[in-house]
């Protein structure tokens, strides 16, 4: 990134005070093909799911922003919100099972019945979060 580089939490800040759009837009640009990219090996490989399932992440990434604690990065928070948009499709197709509780903590993410993929990616974005609250002390 150029030191004229905007950082998202720049982009966000600008989203929140002014509802800047063009800022938001560039937030999606920056991170669609990651999260694109996660959602195609969810989905396995299933581009046209995996893009409708991109969309409605950054709809309602966009819809919740400021409940964003910036306690993670924000690919971490959008990680998160397209694994679980991804969850809400699967348990549409009844792919997974529905979790008793609609208020389950994500230990729903975990089930046995969850493919391999789903499980890594979420233990990914616990990681990440985790790592996030590390010093770069304690990292080393």
């Amino acid at each position: 990134m150029s030191p004229t580089a905007v950082s998202d939490a720049q982009l966000i800040a600008r989203v929140l005070v002014k509802d800047d759009r063009h800022a938001f837009g560039e937030l999606v640009r920056r991170h669609q093909s990651a999260v694109r990219a996660c959602l195609r090996k969810l989905t396995a490989g299933n581009h046209a799911l995996a893009d409708d399932l991109a969309q409605e992440t950054f709809l309602l990434a966009y819809r919740n922003l400021k409940s964003f604690r910036q306690e993670a990065k924000f690919s971490t928070w959008l990680y998160r919100i397209a694994y679980n948009a991804f969850l809400a499709e699967a348990r549409k197709r009844k792919e997974l099972p529905l979790p008793e509780d609609e208020d389950a903590d994500d230990s729903a993410a975990y089930d046995d019945a969850a493919t391999p993929v789903a499980r890594t990616a979420a233990l990914s974005v616990d990681l990440e979060r985790a790592m996030a609250k590390l010093s770069d002390a304690e990292r080393a």
